[in-house]
């Protein structure tokens, strides 16, 4: 029987075909335990779906899709150690599929288990080396790391396999900005923001880097492009302040900075952290 499989988190598509399944639970046909566990149609709960994937395991132990659906099922509900188990149980199953490496990544990132969602992007990416998606999130875990060098890396294989890629870029400009790397960081920014005009994070990313380039008038221009896209966009705000301050404009930065700190009490550690101090 052919069965279509959705990717978790990532969104890729993946299919596999999987032999027929034994008997299931009394409760539920074989076709609705196998459109529940693929969440046909997008319009099954996460329970639902559990409850599905389970009736095929419980037909089918080495059922490897089963397990990575269940996997996500319990990984939108927020149940991240249920989720690791079955990603577990699918990569015993079968070793040479990235697709359970990744998405037991994205597990233990949201436990904060950096070191442990690294490896297991590493080893999705030895088996996939050319799904950007894999690159990005191991970036996000070495970001959290700070380890920007490595983040840095992974975002650089990001916009290499995905040149449209304008987070990618946006990613690697904010990094290269906390290492110093201005203008390596005002390139990827420019490229970023011709990506996507009127996104306010990447005129926001691209003001910090005027901001730390000391070229002040660019950087109030991209923070109130930035602002014009979201008023409460507070990294704006207090940038803006700070480069009016820059250029003596004491009121009128110290009310940008006051409003920023109302919307984000903590905006100014993270522009300090940023360089903005």
């Amino acid at each position: 029987m052919m069965r279509k499989r959705w990717s978790a988190p990532g969104g890729v598509l993946t299919i596999f075909v999987v032999a027929g399944l034994a008997s299931l639970a009394a409760a539920q046909t074989e076709q609705q335990a196998i459109d529940w566990c693929d969440n046909e149609g997008g319009t099954f709960s996460p329970d639902q779906r559990v409850s599905g994937c389970s009736a095929l395991i419980r037909g089918n132990a080495k059922d490897y899709v089963a397990f990575v659906n269940r996997g996500l099922a319990y990984y939108e509900k927020s149940d991240y150690d249920h989720a690791i188990a079955d990603y577990t149980q699918a990569t015993q199953l079968d070793p040479k599929q990235a697709l359970a490496f990744y998405n037991r990544g994205l597990a233990y990132y949201e436990k904060n288990d950096y070191d442990n969602a690294i490896a297991d992007y590493t080893q999705a990416i030895q088996i996939d080396p050319t799904d950007p998606d894999q690159y990005k999130d191991r970036a996000n875990a070495y970001d959290a790391k700070k380890d920007y060098a490595h983040a840095i890396a992974d975002y650089t294989q990001v916009v290499t396999l995905d040149p449209n890629n304008a987070d990618g870029f946006n990613s690697r400009c904010w990094d290269e900005v906390l290492v110093g790397q201005l203008q390596p960081a005002l390139a990827d920014c420019n490229r970023a923001v011709a990506l996507a005009t009127n996104n306010a994070d990447y005129l926001d990313s691209r003001g910090l880097t005027y901001l730390r380039l000391g070229q002040f008038d660019k950087a109030i221009a991209d923070y109130n492009a930035a602002l014009k896209q979201n008023a409460k966009l507070a990294s704006s705000l207090y940038g803006r302040g700070f480069a009016k301050l820059k250029k003596g404009d004491a009121r009128g930065g110290n009310a940008d900075m006051t409003a920023a700190k109302a919307i984000k009490s903590d905006v100014a550690d993270d522009m300090a952290s940023a360089g903005v101090k």
